[in-house]
Order: structure tokens, then sequence, then C-alpha cells
């Protein structure tokens, strides 16, 4: 049973032709690592707020 893949192998090609090739072998879901083009949103950095959690 294939359920999911993280095609981090293939980072190298665009998001559309990542999806491609995931879907070549079976799987129907993706589990993504973070991606820049993908998660744009997320590019700003983590400010310190200096107090402890």
């Amino acid at each position: 049973m294939r359920i999911a893949l993280d095609p981090y192998m293939y980072r190298h090609l665009s998001l559309g032709a990542m999806v491609d090739k995931t879907a070549e072998p079976g799987y129907d879901y993706i589990e993504l690592s973070p991606r820049e083009d993908f998660f744009r949103a997320r590019r700003h950095k983590a400010r310190y707020s200096g107090t402890s959690l």
C-alpha cells in the first residue's frame, strides 16, 4: 500500500513536475518538506522576543 511520499529527492524539479513524478509510482498524496516556491509566506525570519517559554 502506498500512502504518501516526501518527494525531497525531486526538489530540483518545478512544483508541477514534482507532483507528476510523485504520481508515477502510484502515490496519491504528497508530504511536502519546506520548499521556497510553495511556502513563500513563511520566508520571514522568526524573531527572538527575549523571554523564555
